[in-house]
């Protein structure tokens, strides 16, 4: 009995790790084909994100965390920083599709001055 269960857990070990393995995989594909395509392809906004803080990954270099604010709601993600110098509090814009704001791209090499104080709840069309 004690040798089924050993096997059963197996197959359930076995069956985890597969779609766990599937999940990020997807994550992959979606991060670097789909939602890139869909900026590009897609009814975008722009609005500032404002660096929060900062982390250092285990495969070397400076992450930076930043959030940004659509329609009320924040969102929140990260970018490479290990080529940049950037502070916390610092403001860039950012690209972002309307029809879902968590699809969206820092735009690192764009920060926003200082003079922009009023940012539009739902976003610009275009660039101010």
């Amino acid at each position: 009995m004690d040798q089924r269960n050993k096997k059963g857990n197996k197959k359930v070990f076995d069956v985890l790790a597969g779609l766990a393995i599937m999940l990020i995989i997807w994550i992959i594909i979606r991060s670097v084909y789909i939602n890139p395509k869909k900026l590009e392809e897609g009814d975008v906004s722009y609005t500032v994100a404002i660096i929060t803080s900062f982390t250092n990954p285990t495969d070397g270099g400076k992450d930076a965390n930043f959030i940004y604010t659509v329609n009320g709601k924040k969102y929140k993600g990260f970018f490479n920083a290990s080529k940049i110098d950037t502070r916390i509090g610092d403001r860039y814009f950012l690209k972002f599709l309307k029809s879902d704001p968590d699809i969206s791209q820092f735009l690192f090499d764009m920060s926003v001055p200082d003079s922009i104080i009023n940012i539009p709840k739902e976003g610009w069309e275009q660039l101010p």
